[in-house]
């Protein structure tokens, strides 16, 4: 019983702990009672004070020495300077209404976006005109800026009397006359024509020869030359007929979709096909085992019309490599 009543400290541990809460009440007992007398800090923080005032004082001489005083007329004035009448009566006047757009002669088919921004037009209406030009496209009369995306056909109304259009006709009669002087009787397949070979075709440049090309790519080639006019932005019944005068379609070059093999990506991807025909027609393949026959058969799909089945007929095929049946875990 006296074992267990024996502290856990042996003796050393015991005098230990006393000395030092011995030293920290000694400690704490200074800190308390401890005050210093008057003056005996101020003589240094006069002399600190006396140390940071006088480097402050060299600082500000350095910087004014730095400095340069310019007479009059001395500085140059820059590219755009305004004076402080003309400052002040454009931003700091009473009358804080927009300047009014400007008013003169412009042509549209030569104006470059400068000109048309201080008509009043906003910057992204004078970028589409002049890509529109770029792209081709040419204004014959001023009821044809209507055409651009996001004009205002108020400012055109009322730059109806500057519009002042050159006659082109003479100009575009000749660029025609030369294109039509080809050998009698010479045609392209559209198939397999460059675009050095189109744009020397009536009514058709550079532009219409791209887009040409582009489609062709989309469609897996033409199978009729009307097709040309889905390519070509803004074609007209003449000018198709002049440019399929000289073209040809030879249709054995023509790349066919594997109806049969193919995924609802890949059959999206056709022009002639939208998503939700793709998904039907993939559908009706699972649920026919995997092979469709005929492209009759997708008349039975409420998502193909006739004219939908006429125009796709030179594009699928609809061979069976492997008939056998889907599984939905490859779907």
């Amino acid at each position: 019983m006296r074992g267990e009543m024996k502290s856990r400290y042996t003796a050393a541990q015991r005098v230990g702990t006393l000395v030092l809460c011995l030293i920290l009440v000694a400690l704490l007992s200074f800190l308390l009672l401890y005050e210093p007398r008057p003056g005996e800090h101020g003589s240094t923080d006069s002399t600190s004070l006396a140390i940071a005032d006088s480097l402050l004082a060299a600082d500000v001489a350095r910087f004014s020495g730095g400095l340069r005083t310019y007479e009059p007329g001395e500085i140059s004035r820059p590219h755009g300077y305004t004076s402080d009448h003309t400052a002040d009566s454009a931003y700091g006047s009473e009358d804080k209404s927009p300047r009014s757009p400007a008013a003169f002669p412009f042509d549209p088919n030569t104006a470059d976006s400068a000109t048309l921004v201080s008509l009043g037009f906003r910057p992204f209406v004078a970028r589409n005109i002049v890509r529109y030009r770029r792209a081709g496209g040419r204004f014959r009369r001023p009821a044809d800026l209507l055409r651009i995306y996001g004009i205002d056909s108020a400012r055109v109304t009322s730059l109806h009397s500057y519009i002042t259009i050159a006659d082109t006709t003479l100009t575009d009669s000749l660029r025609h006359r030369r294109k039509a002087a080809l050998p009698e009787g010479y045609t392209v397949d559209l198939n397999s024509a460059d675009t050095a070979e189109l744009i020397r075709l009536p009514r058709i440049g550079s532009v219409r020869a791209s887009q040409i090309l582009r489609y062709r790519k989309r469609l897996g080639g033409y199978a009729d030359i009307r097709q040309i006019a889905e390519a070509c932005s803004g074609m007209d019944t003449a000018e198709l007929r002049a440019a399929s005068a000289h073209l040809r379609v030879c249709t054995d070059s023509i790349k066919r979709i594997p109806v049969n093999r193919s995924s609802v990506e890949r059959l999206d991807r056709h022009p002639y096909i939208s998503f939700y025909q793709a998904k039907s027609l993939y559908e009706y393949r699972w649920d026919k085992g995997g092979c469709i026959d005929s492209i009759g058969e997708l008349l039975s799909l409420p998502e193909f019309s006739p004219a939908d089945i006429r125009r796709l007929s030179p594009y699928l095929d609809f061979s069976c490599s492997k008939p056998q049946k889907n599984t939905r875990g490859h779907r």
